[in-house]
């Protein structure tokens, strides 16, 4: 793929040209090509061989190389390719990747710049700094990143994402924290891929202390956006199966500067759920009452349904009646826990009570009831029952809330 300018190359030929001649001494520089000749490269090669022989003759003096650039280019060190960059920053302005929307809006960006500026692309940052993690030199792509930073050159999200990837697969775990505590201050917000990443990278190593500096780094580096951070750091630990670690970096949050607020607990309340924690799940429940969280309907939905994986019907009516008196109207998951709960108890009729229940508040049935209360009804020997559930279902199926738009409907 060929690389080019979104300008004039005569902007670019002048910057060489300027660099060539700040990099020789005096009695040499003779032998510096002259910007037409600058100018005619340009035009024949892409931009990154340009930036190739820029480097190779102020590194080696050698202007046969700039003269007679091979299509394979050359091999170039990192302080070169930042060295090559920095002399075109005094005339060229760059644009900050986040404020194109587009490939063709950077192209249109460049057309319309003012005479005398250009637009450096930040492909070909990417592109150099994919090159030299993949040749494994995640340390020296980071140099590249933060000299560039340091000159006033932004490089995007993509390029930290891809770096940050890289660094997990080589197993630096100093290039992980770095590029992941840099992704942070970008102001848009980082996706949930880099924290995926983040916490399979510390799940190469059983360093509990440096975890926590690194997660109280993190809550520095953010603040006052720190809860919202940390708890996609927990959710993140959580899905890639480091519950210990989750529930460590919950427990020290205060010590954080780091209140825990209502999306932490329900985040903790569904770790310990999906565990089978039942007890350490309702304690926790307790406890963010006592801080004077009040739950929503996320907090109750994952009690009830981690209450009905073992069978503990009693206490889901006990906490459903809590919700209730709570002012905390049940949606679909609650009825749909419910439904299936008393169906396994045999209590099939208490089970179509509410259903007839939830289709009164105007809340859509789901296929999962429906297949639930007819193997309930054919399990408990009421196949008149269950004959009828099956034609209302299959007469009403197109309207009912399936697995492809279960959640969308629901919330």
């Amino acid at each position: 793929m060929v690389i080019t300018l979104s300008r004039r190359n005569t902007d670019l030929a002048n910057c060489i040209y300027s660099y060539l001649a700040s990099h020789f001494s005096s009695q040499h520089r003779t032998i510096i090509p002259k910007p037409l000749k600058v100018l005619n490269l340009c035009n024949t090669f892409p931009l990154h061989q340009c930036l190739q022989s820029d480097v190779q003759i102020g590194k080696y003096g050698v202007t046969s190389r700039f003269l007679h650039t091979s299509t394979s280019g050359t091999n170039l060190d990192s302080s070169s390719f930042v060295d090559a960059i920095e002399t075109k920053l005094d005339s060229i302005s760059y644009p900050k990747v986040s404020e194109l929307s587009s490939e063709s809006d950077s192209e249109n960006l460049g057309s319309s710049a003012p005479e005398g500026s250009t637009i450096f692309s930040e492909e070909i940052c990417f592109s150099w700094i994919a090159k030299l993690c993949l040749s494994g030199k995640v340390i020296a792509a980071m140099e590249v990143v933060q000299s560039l930073r340091g000159k006033g050159i932004h490089v995007s999200i993509r390029t930290y994402n891809f770096l940050l990837k890289m660094a997990v697969e080589q197993k630096n775990i100093d290039i992980v924290s770095q590029s992941f505590k840099e992704l942070l201050t970008f102001p848009e917000s980082v996706g949930s891929s880099s924290f995926t990443l983040l916490a399979k990278a510390f799940s190469v190593i059983n360093d509990d202390a440096r975890l926590l500096i690194f997660i109280r780094e993190i809550s520095d580096l953010t603040f006052p956006r720190n809860v919202s951070v940390v708890n996609k750091i927990i959710l993140a630990f959580a899905d890639c199966g480091q519950v210990d670690n989750s529930l460590m970096i919950f427990g020290q949050m205060r010590n954080f500067n780091c209140e825990p607020n209502l999306i932490t607990y329900n985040i903790i309340i569904g770790v310990l759920g999906h565990h089978g924690q039942i007890d350490e799940m309702l304690h926790l429940f307790t406890s963010m009452q006592e801080a004077h969280i009040s739950p929503d309907i996320v907090t109750f939905n994952t009690i009830v349904n981690s209450l009905r994986k073992v069978g503990r019907l009693q206490l889901i009516l006990v906490y459903f009646k809590q919700m209730i008196q709570l002012g905390v109207q049940p949606d679909l998951r609650t009825y749909t826990a419910l439904i299936d709960s008393f169906g396994r108890s045999g209590n099939v009729e208490e089970s179509l009570r509410l259903l007839e229940e939830m289709k009164c508040r105007c809340i859509c049935p789901s296929i999962y009831i429906y297949r639930s209360l007819i193997h309930n009804s054919k399990k408990s020997e009421k196949l008149e029952i269950a004959m009828k559930l099956l034609e209302e279902m299959n007469s009403s199926i197109s309207s009912l809330v399936g697995p492809e738009d279960f959640k969308k409907r629901d919330r």
